[in-house]
């Protein structure tokens, strides 16, 4: 099943594959523990009513430099409302795709 374009069975056809698989396992559990500790976090440091809220950061990143926002602070939070709920969705689908990256 291709979920990506790009072709990992092309990747994975080099001379050391096993260093490849080593190199995604490592770096889908660092990835899944990084998410799984920021799940319990997230709300103190960036919730609304956390040390620094995200959406006024976001509003005044926004009103600061404008459509640059997009390259200097690239968050998929200029897209989707940065709400209690909505942070807390985002670490669980950082956690998802870890282990969707560990499965390859």
């Amino acid at each position: 099943m291709k979920i990506l374009s790009f072709n990992f069975k092309k990747l994975l056809s080099t001379p050391n594959p096993l260093a490849l698989w080593l190199f995604f396992r490592a770096l889908s559990f660092i990835y899944f523990i990084a998410f799984f500790s920021l799940s319990f976090q997230i709300l103190g440091l960036i919730g609304e009513g956390g040390i620094l809220p995200a959406s006024p950061f976001l509003h005044y990143v926004q009103d600061q430099i404008g459509w640059r926002r997009f390259f200097l602070v690239p968050t998929l939070f200029w897209i989707i409302p940065p709400t209690d709920p909505m942070l807390y969705a985002g670490t669980f689908l950082g956690m998802f795709l870890a282990i969707l990256l560990f499965s390859i």
